[in-house]
């Protein structure tokens, strides 16, 4: 049977407490959507957290926050997801679109700093894969930032590493969360997903590091853009508000965060050995500068040219990849897209392999001796 590049990480527990909330007679939002509303405030220690049906409801919510002008540019990266550049659009606003670090595929510092001068008034700041890009440099443009943590939730950026400033592995998820900017980086702080933002968003779909089946959270990091989102919260239709069934999904999975969080770590680390072994490899498994520790959301592979090669061996063997930005605003635009090299080229040569907690022993060293062997 082939390995799958996703899988669900709900577990029994999470089933249970999905069937509780439905014995209940209660699975609209409600009590459990308040609990795991407060929960999720307290992990990731952020002054509001809204849970809400989608992530699109999400930054309809921020928009009417920031209350921009009709027709303001929006940057975002051109490795964004495409539901990015439509959202923006059915909102009357201007997608401002950046390039990426071929090495992170992160927006930078001047990428951004460009993207503002053709126009962009905001910064979406999109968390590919699990990695931060360089969060001090973005920050020092005083841009008003929307950071979306779906893939990088836990992640930190400056803490010092063992080798050459890159992470070793060695984050911890759950000490990140609570102790927010504090830290031991090169300027001794230490910049965890999201606590830098105007506004954060975690997404709780699928494919999202935390899921409940659909849903998302938004958190105002400070008390000021608290009140105003809590304000427009207020007099949210119920429809626009997480039902108790998702949140219950979302609240466990939450609990489990930090387990989660070790068992991609370990996996990330055993194929990243796996993949250097090969001391002939044309391939460069992709990694976080700057120090820190990234969510170990994927493990991204940018190979020598074309992925087709390298998929299809994958595939001979049993386990299943795919292209990392198959779903992105480059590759909704094609040929449309202009100014954004290091993307495009990324769009055709970064390759995904499966890495979630419930890989098993077993299919984790059938995946780490394909990583050894890449053509």
């Amino acid at each position: 049977m082939e390995i799958p590049l996703y899988s669900s990480t709900i577990r029994r527990r999470e089933m249970d407490a999905v069937l509780t909330c439905m014995v209940s007679e209660k699975i609209g939002p409600g009590e459990i959507n308040r609990k795991f509303s407060q929960a999720a405030k307290e992990f990731f220690n952020m002054d509001t957290a809204l849970p809400l049906r989608s992530a699109d409801t999400a930054l309809r919510y921020v928009f009417q926050a920031l209350d921009l002008p009709a027709g303001s540019g929006v940057i975002i990266s051109a490795l964004s997801p495409a539901w990015y550049y439509k959202c923006i659009k059915r909102a009357g606003y201007e997608p401002v679109i950046a390039d990426v670090d071929p090495e992170t595929a992160q927006m930078t510092p001047e990428s951004v700093q460009a993207a503002a001068a053709g126009g962009g008034r905001v910064l979406f700041l999109f968390d590919a894969l699990g990695f931060l890009p360089d969060v001090r440099g973005i920050l020092s443009l005083n841009i008003p930032v929307v950071e979306d943590i779906s893939q990088s939730a836990g992640a930190s950026y400056g803490a010092s590493s063992a080798v050459d400033g890159e992470t070793d592995g060695s984050g911890d998820v759950e000490s990140a969360a609570e102790n927010g900017s504090a830290g031991s980086g090169p300027d001794g702080q230490v910049y965890t997903a999201g606590s830098g933002a105007v506004f954060t968003l975690l997404g709780l779909e699928e494919r999202d590091l935390l899921t409940a089946g659909g849903g998302a959270v938004l958190f105002a990091p400070r008390r000021r853009e608290g009140i105003i989102i809590r304000r427009i919260f207020e007099e949210a239709p119920e429809t626009d508000i997480l039902s108790d069934m998702n949140a219950a999904l979302a609240l466990v999975q939450l609990k489990e965060m930090k387990r989660n969080y070790e068992n991609r770590r370990d996996l990330y680390n055993m194929f990243l050995s796996s993949i250097q072994m090969a001391s002939e490899s044309r391939h460069t498994p992709m990694r976080q500068k700057g120090g820190g520790a990234p969510s170990y959301y994927s493990f991204p592979v940018v190979v020598s040219s074309g992925g087709k090669e390298v998929r299809q061996y994958a595939s001979r063997e049993g386990i299943k990849t795919g292209g990392a930005f198959q779903n992105s605003v480059a590759a909704l635009l094609g040929e449309e897209l202009e100014g954004c090299p290091h993307a495009k080229s990324l769009l055709m040569r970064c390759v995904l392999f499966p890495l979630y907690p419930r890989l098993g022993s077993k299919n984790a060293e059938k995946i780490a001796k394909v990583l050894r062997s890449l053509p």
